[in-house]
């Protein structure tokens, strides 16, 4: 009988010189990861970094502060989602008299943009209880 050595490992060497290749990264790495990634950006005329996370937050929240009803309905989503995440039932932010008028009055104007009198009709604020003017819906053909 014969024995044949392929590789001869030296005493003191390990079998596997490369060791235990690394897993790649799961969809959830890679999204932490990029998330957290710092950016530059430039507020009141100071230079500061923050996550990538922290500025699209912000980018949300500027837009529906300015009156972009697609941001107002994510920031919503978003207020919702960490409330649930919470425990809580509705945002904390929506349990104050002041906020719930100035969400109310947002909602109104949200309502109203880009409609003409003979669109507008007689609708219940979901915010307030109270009666509010808001555009007709129009559906898209399909």
């Amino acid at each position: 009988m014969q024995t044949t050595i392929l590789d001869p490992v030296q005493k003191g060497q390990s079998g596997n010189p490369r060791g235990r290749p690394t897993g790649k990264s799961n969809l959830a790495t890679s999204l932490t990861r990029a998330l957290n990634e710092k950016v530059t950006v430039v507020e009141n005329g100071e230079r500061r970094k923050i996550s990538k996370l922290d500025a699209a937050v912000k980018q949300v929240i500027n837009k529906a502060a300015a009156g972009d009803a697609r941001a107002f309905q994510q920031m919503v989503n978003l207020s919702c989602l960490v409330a649930a995440d919470d425990g809580h039932a509705i945002p904390n932010a929506l349990n104050k008299e002041a906020d719930r008028e100035v969400m109310a009055q947002l909602l109104e104007r949200f309502h109203l943009e880009g409609s003409t009198s003979s669109e507008r009709r007689t609708d219940t604020d979901q915010v307030t209880g109270t009666p509010t003017s808001a555009p007709a819906l129009k559906r898209k053909p399909s």
